[in-house]
């Protein structure tokens, strides 16, 4: 069942989608297009910029990390503790530094802007301890969610005195980020608006001659070809177009030969059946003559054969009477041939 769900789930957006219009999928897709054109644009552009910025503060708090590290060289290795201070207040009055904090060379806590206290006597600090470990030369960075921490230590010569940490805030950062996810999120909703108008557009101008031409098509598959597709373009949806109307054309003057060429064939089947029935009435009085002019004389004949072999119209010899019989049978036998002759003429 929990295989199922998958597959009945991808199913019905399938079916959900193939039941849109092709004006609604084109949308679709085009909206997709643009959200992923810009979210990878803003993906770049963001790292890029996210990648600058630290490049250029770190760049920037290394420079000043190095000419302040200068700077405390001699109050640190005399122990002043004021003008330390005062050094360090002077630093963190710059916007982008949250905190400046001076080590002492066993990584004491002695100056730290964000509080007042000062005291030699505090345990050594674990970032303290950190920076008086580092060789000569080397940084200490720590890139923070909100804050860049670089520190080093405080060298005079090859003698260690002391270690630097100041923190610079990276809001700055994120207010440039967040100005640019709005402006990126203005930019897209702009984006798909107008691709959607534009979609619409270039959409209704490949489906109005689409659907003009399923209507001409569906007059068409009942017989009507007297409408044609307008053609407005000379691009693919033009050109179909007008493949259509020769097409229409063709076929409507096939139609009209065809219908041309059934006319005149009921033209002359209308006159065969006329000279047909002009035969059938010609065979009829043929018929009807031959059925007079044939049967009344052999019927005359073989009566009078009759009555002379009879003797009805006086004596006749032996010889006469068998001629007279012969007569009346070859009569009868004529009349029996011609009235099977006439009997298949009627049927026929």
């Amino acid at each position: 069942m929990t295989q199922d769900k998958p597959v009945t789930s991808l199913q019905s957006i399938t079916s959900l989608w193939s039941r849109q219009s092709i004006g609604t999928k084109f949308g679709i897709a085009i909206s997709f297009i643009v959200l992923v054109v810009i979210a990878g644009l803003t993906f770049v552009t963001v790292s890029r910029e996210k990648r600058t910025f630290q490049d250029e503060l770190t760049g920037n708090a290394e420079q000043i990390l190095n000419v302040l590290a200068y700077t405390l060289r001699e109050p640190l290795y005399l122990s002043d503790i004021n003008e330390l201070q005062d050094i360090a207040d002077i630093v963190q009055a710059n916007d982008d530094i949250v905190v400046v904090k001076i080590y002492s060379e066993t990584g004491t806590l002695l100056i730290d802007t964000t509080s007042n206290i000062v005291s030699f006597s505090q345990a050594p600090d674990v970032l303290g301890v950190l920076i008086t470990q580092l060789e000569i030369d080397n940084q200490y960075i720590n890139d923070q969610p909100d804050v860049l921490v670089v520190g080093r230590p405080i060298m005079v010569g090859r003698q260690l005195i002391g270690g630097l940490v100041i923190e610079f805030s990276t809001l700055s950062l994120q207010q440039n980020l967040t100005e640019m996810y709005q402006q990126t999120f203005g930019i897209a909703v702009i984006s798909i608006v107008l691709a959607i108008l534009l979609s619409q557009l270039f959409v209704n101008r490949i489906l109005l001659p689409l659907r003009e031409l399923s209507t001409v098509t569906e007059l068409f598959a009942t017989g009507d070809y007297s409408h044609t597709v307008r053609v407005q373009s000379e691009d693919e949806i033009g050109q179909l177009g007008t493949t259509f109307n020769r097409m229409a054309s063709a076929v409507q003057k096939r139609d009209n030969e065809q219908i041309d060429q059934l006319e005149k064939q009921l033209v002359e089947v209308q006159k065969a059946r006329d000279v047909a029935e002009r035969s059938d009435q010609v065979k009829s009085s043929f018929l009807a003559s031959m059925s007079h002019e044939l049967r009344t004389p052999l019927n005359s004949i073989i009566n009078f054969s009759k009555f002379l072999a009879r003797g009805m119209m006086g004596e006749v010899n032996e010889q006469q009477q068998t001629t007279l019989q012969e007569i009346s049978t070859y009569s009868e036998h004529l009349l029996s041939l011609i009235n099977d002759v006439l009997d298949m003429s009627k049927i026929e």
